[in-house]
């Protein structure tokens, strides 16, 4: 009879623990997010991923609650670790976009991709991103269109619009507009307003200035907004745009939005520098004279410094006397 109760007991317990998760997830649907918490809380200390996960959002969004990082990402790895793929992508964000210290991207790749073999749309999309810009990961296009094409044929509006992007770059694929703009009418018939955008340029080539993007994407680099600064930024500098590409080179040196890599900024500002970007130049010459990313080497570091300092560049010419005065230069 003892054994009866107790199964009893276990099963109700049970249904209870159900009708509390229900109530608190349906609060939190309905933004009722002091009974979410109120609800859910409990369930969550007591190990539940999917309450914890909701505990995660809350915190991470300030929902209801105070933002709280260190809360969102300490509710967030319990579920994390639990294998919730949910809870994985959102712990992605938090290293990914964390400030500072914490900021940790190959931590965020880590739970992006475990995110997104388990087919979390947004987490491949984001680790696509992770690819295509060369963050926490050795840059690999073929990785990259590899991940957002699985994100927008998992109908992820940000990694269509993204795909279209790719497309029409050229980045990981052969350049196609046709398919670029197939990709975007998607995201845009979906209410993406970036897509929009994009397609009445491709409609419409001779209304299109580049500059408008480049100004936005410089702009956003300016603000620090470095995600956006690359979505823009990025594509005009495959297309061969000397400002694009400097800019570029100054937020992998930098570390802006991206892995630090000397290496990388060093392609991109040389890219700028043979199309007589007079800053691009300034800049090799620098890099060439201290060795950043390149092999030091001062006979090349005054070509560069020589090219920038004929379009008038101040610091270039000063830095050639410097060298002068050393006896690098003859």
């Amino acid at each position: 009879m003892k054994y009866i109760v107790l199964f009893l007991s276990i099963v109700l317990s049970s249904f209870a623990f159900a009708a509390d998760f229900q109530k608190g997830a349906d609060a939190f649907k309905t933004e009722d997010y002091a009974l979410a918490m109120e609800e859910l809380s409990p369930l969550a200390e007591q190990g539940d991923a999917e309450a914890q996960f909701y505990l995660g959002v809350m915190y991470f969004k300030g929902s209801g609650v105070s933002q709280d990082y260190e809360a969102a990402t300490k509710w967030s790895t319990l579920a994390a670790e639990q294998g919730h793929a949910r809870a994985q992508h959102i712990l992605g964000l938090l290293y990914r976009y964390a400030e500072g210290d914490k900021r940790d991207y190959l931590e965020a790749t880590k739970w992006f991709r475990l995110s997104a073999e388990q087919g979390e749309a947004p987490a491949q999309s984001n680790l696509g991103d992770m690819y295509r810009y060369g963050i926490g990961v050795p840059q690999d296009d073929a990785a990259a269109v590899k991940w957002i094409k699985l994100a927008a044929e998992g109908n992820y509006v940000p990694a269509q619009f993204n795909l279209g992007s790719l497309y029409q770059s050229g980045q990981g694929v052969s350049q196609d507009l046709d398919y670029a703009e197939i990709w975007y009418q998607v995201a845009a018939e979906q209410g993406f307003e970036k897509a929009k955008i994009k397609l009445a340029q491709l409609r419409s080539p001779e209304s299109y200035n580049i500059q408008d993007d480049l100004k936005y994407g410089l702009e956003a680099q300016k603000k620090g907004d470095y995600s956006e600064a690359l979505a823009e930024l990025y594509p005009l500098a495959m297309q061969g745009s000397a400002e694009a590409q400097f800019a570029l080179g100054v937020m992998y040196r930098r570390a802006q939005g991206v892995t630090k890599d000397e290496a990388v900024a060093q392609k991109w500002t040389l890219f700028a520098a043979e199309q007589n970007h007079v800053e691009a130049q300034y800049f090799l010459g620098i890099m060439y004279q201290f060795g950043f990313g390149v092999t030091e080497d001062h006979d090349t570091a005054v070509e560069w410094y020589k090219l920038a300092a004929a379009q008038g560049h101040i610091e270039s010419g000063g830095n050639l006397k410097k060298m002068a005065l050393l006896r690098f230069v003859e």
